[in-house]
């Protein structure tokens, strides 16, 4: 009897996951162009204005789908402001991630200015920090051919960051951006206590519950950093990062799926 009232719950969560997908997936493509931006600005500036950002050593950030918020002004922004930038990248065959750190290139400071965030203090040349040149880590000054098909919407404002992100990234099968294995991976055990993990997902909640696409990494990596990581646990953030669409009233999760913390939109 039990065991057929826990099959009866996981194929009710199941088919509620389906339909929460299904209209999270509907209500991003009837977005435009300019309500995609609109949203994403706001986004950045609720996160960079936070005392979440400001207080961070390091921010675990992602690379955005076509659908997906612009995650582009952040790690602009982390660079200028001389914090740690990670982008996660999956272990071949499994559904397991890693984080690697990627090198700050000089003069992010001009692409901020040219594609600013309304509502966040705008930056001058001389404050973008004097960080070791990607020559320095045998990393190629620019992409190759090929190397800029990006996902993120505002990734033609950001040529100096695109230039980089396109040296020290390659498209893996599902066509979406990865940091290269050969730059340094971040294992979970070393990830600063002071990090702030920003979490794609299809739908959010405000009491933090999130929809995923379906595969569970981030819950998986998640659960397994906070048990591996006792620091971060206590002093780290695990934050929703999203457009305001993206926000419902409930969404439906079962026990493993790991919530987060604060949710920017």
């Amino acid at each position: 009897m039990e065991k057929a009232k826990a099959a009866a719950f996981q194929d009710n969560i199941k088919t509620a996951k389906k339909a929460a997908r299904a209209n999270a997936r509907l209500l991003l493509k009837g977005l435009s162009a300019a309500e995609r931006e609109e949203q994403s600005q706001k986004a950045a500036a609720s996160f960079l204005n936070s005392s979440i950002y400001k207080s961070a050593e390091c921010v675990a950030a992602f690379f955005s789908l076509p659908d997906e918020v612009d995650v582009l002004p952040i790690i602009a922004r982390a660079f200028i402001d001389k914090k740690r930038v990670l982008l996660p990248r999956i272990v071949a065959g499994s559904n397991a991630m890693d984080f690697y750190e990627l090198v700050a290139p000089l003069g992010l400071a001009s692409d901020f200015v040219a594609a600013p965030v309304l509502g966040v203090e705008s930056v001058s040349d001389n404050a973008a920090p004097v960080l070791q040149s990607l020559e320095a880590r045998g990393l190629e000054a620019g992409p190759k051919s090929g190397d800029l098909i990006f996902g993120s919407p505002g990734l033609s404002d950001y040529s100096v960051l695109a230039s980089a992100l396109g040296s020290q990234t390659e498209a893996n099968a599902w066509g979406i951006r990865e940091p290269l294995p050969t730059l340094p991976l971040v294992s979970k055990d070393k990830i600063p206590a002071r990090t702030v993990i920003l979490v794609p997902g299809l739908a959010f909640c405000k009491v933090g519950r999130r929809l995923g696409r379906g595969k569970g990494f981030y819950d998986r990596y998640l659960s397994e950093l906070l048990a591996a990581n006792p620091a971060f646990a206590e002093r780290g953030k695990i934050c929703g990062y999203c457009m305001a669409v993206q926000v419902a009233d409930t969404v439906p999760t079962e026990e493993n799926d790991v919530r987060v913390q604060e949710l920017f939109c």
